[in-house]
């Protein structure tokens, strides 16, 4: 018997997960944490390789005392215990998905002018 899909791509008669649903908020986290790294590695090839600067005053400040790995690790953390600790709302759910949303177009930026050169 053939499963049929419905418009998200779920098998038919299945819901989506909800923006709220433990998994969905985990697989938000774990996305930050690789974004993050990503980051951290594209930042340093723009700045230390291709002469680039950092334009965030608090992660320059940070690079010049060699702290935005530490730093960026202690607030990924932080934000991934908050997650798993705190109640699953909608609101903290968005605003995870937003986070995550704004690291993949800082990851973007920075690729975008590792390939320009």
């Amino acid at each position: 018997m053939a499963v049929g899909f419905n418009v998200g791509g779920w098998p038919a008669g299945e819901r989506a997960p909800s923006l709220t649903d433990p998994q969905v908020r985990l697989t938000a986290v774990t996305l930050l944490i690789v974004l993050n790294i990503l980051d951290l590695l594209t930042t340093h090839r723009v700045v230390v390789h291709l002469g680039g600067t950092e334009g965030n005053p608090v992660s320059s400040w940070l690079m010049a005392h060699d702290l935005l790995g530490a730093v960026k690790a202690a607030v990924v953390v932080g934000i991934g215990l908050l997650t798993v600790r705190l109640p699953a709302r909608r609101a903290s759910s968005i605003a995870l998905w937003l986070v995550v949303a704004f690291y993949v177009a800082v990851v973007g930026h920075n690729v975008a002018q590792i390939a320009s050169v």
